[in-house]
């Protein structure tokens, strides 16, 4: 309730202007009305894909829960669920509760100076990746990605998580799993995780071992169940209970 004091609401069949008993009906027209502020996402099924910039520096979006809310970008093939590129100065994005799923280029891509910072977020059934952190950063409490799939770009592609290009991410209390090639790929990039799962990676190309792509990081109690885990390539990683 107190949310929706400080912002505007979305729910799936809205027709209104944002109010609580009048609210929007999908994220386009929220952000075209507020692109920045505070956006309240109602439980549903809110069936678009999400293009951010510049001018949405600031702006935060509350699911009720990732159970409950899903940003559905089946029908945008081309695109990121979720695509953050500032294109100029870094800019800042909070984001909370919500599943991003059927992205056909990513689920969440973030691009150039994009700063997120996120909660309760889950990432399924996408191509190529299902958080993609390039020349960006994101600190993330509470995710999960699944079901990932290579698709045709194989450079990187099947890839539950792929930070690179001086990327830095932070994960904390995070599940990877059934990613078609490998769950986290730090590439030029520095990676810190804490509390974070990953299983059930099936790799469909090369070798399949772990050297080839860097293998685990040494020491700690770090466990790769079923192929590739966590592979890092002239990157930085940190890890904590994982």
């Amino acid at each position: 309730e107190e949310l929706q004091e400080q912002g505007v609401v979305v729910a799936p069949g809205g027709s209104g202007d944002g109010s609580p008993d009048a609210p929007f009906g999908s994220l386009a027209d929220a952000l075209a009305a507020h692109p920045t502020g505070t956006i309240i996402l109602a439980a549903g099924r809110y069936p678009e894909a999400v293009s951010l910039d510049g001018s949405n520096d600031g702006l935060e979006v509350h699911g009720r829960c990732s159970q409950l809310v899903t940003v559905d970008g089946s029908g945008a093939p081309e695109s990121a669920v979720l695509y953050f590129d500032p294109g100029g100065p870094e800019a800042s994005l909070t984001w909370t509760g919500t599943t991003f799923s059927g992205g056909g280029t990513d689920g969440v891509r973030l691009f150039s100076g994009a700063r997120l910072e996120g909660a309760d977020l889950r990432m399924l059934d996408s191509v190529h990746a299902g958080l993609q952190v390039r020349a960006s950063s994101a600190v993330i409490d509470g995710l999960v990605v699944e079901d990932i799939t290579l698709g045709s770009d194989v450079s990187g592609g099947g890839t539950g998580v792929y930070c690179r290009e001086e990327g830095v991410l932070t994960l904390s209390n995070a599940e990877i799993s059934r990613a078609e090639r490998q769950g986290i790929l730090a590439a030029d990039c520095q990676v810190s995780l804490e509390g974070v799962t990953v299983r059930d990676i099936q790799p469909d190309v090369g070798d399949g071992s772990d050297e080839e792509r860097g293998g685990p990081p040494d020491g700690g109690s770090t466990q790769v169940e079923d192929g590739i885990g966590i592979a890092t390539l002239q990157g930085s990683l940190q890890g904590r209970d994982i």
